[in-house]
């Protein structure tokens, strides 16, 4: 018997479930880190919808000039590195970390 469990990560996780080391930022940052270098790149609705519009001004500024530079595309609602920038993903990434 095989058994396999799926473990959610810290931004799928309830607000109600979250222990009291874990801050909102770090939940962003996750986030940030584990969806922008795939090829469906990051949602902007869900970024508001669990993160709160605040979290979604910060790094607005930022991803306007990703698209200036070219390091970065919308694709419907969703904003997403090119394949030039996922060779400066680290970078990028770090630069819309939000540090409390």
């Amino acid at each position: 018997f095989f058994f396999f469990f799926k473990q959610k990560t810290a931004y799928e996780i309830k607000e109600c479930d979250w222990s009291s080391d874990v801050c909102s930022s770090d939940l962003f940052n996750e986030y940030l880190m584990t969806k922008l270098r795939t090829k469906w790149g990051i949602s902007q609705e869900e970024i508001q919808a669990l993160f709160g519009l605040l979290y979604y001004k910060k790094i607005k500024g930022y991803v306007l000039t990703g698209l200036k530079t070219g390091n970065m595309e919308i694709c419907g609602e969703r904003i997403r590195l090119t394949e030039g920038g996922m060779f400066l993903s680290d970078h990028i990434i770090s630069e819309l970390f939000v540090i409390d």
